[in-house]
């Protein structure tokens, strides 16, 4: 069999978004967590950052 240029072999790549998402979903929970516990103070910090005089 030739390859034909242009043509793309399906099997030749593999992408495995169970372990893609996983790895998105481990990286970004800490933050969530940190957002979570720390809120109020990120959100005081902010205001009291806005006050203008």
């Amino acid at each position: 069999m030739v390859a034909v240029p242009g043509e793309v072999d399906q099997q030749q790549y593999y992408t495995d978004y169970p372990l893609i998402l996983t790895g998105a979903l481990l990286s970004t929970a800490p933050l969530f967590i940190l957002f979570i516990f720390a809120g109020r103070q990120l959100v005081a910090g902010i205001m009291a950052g806005a006050v203008k005089g």
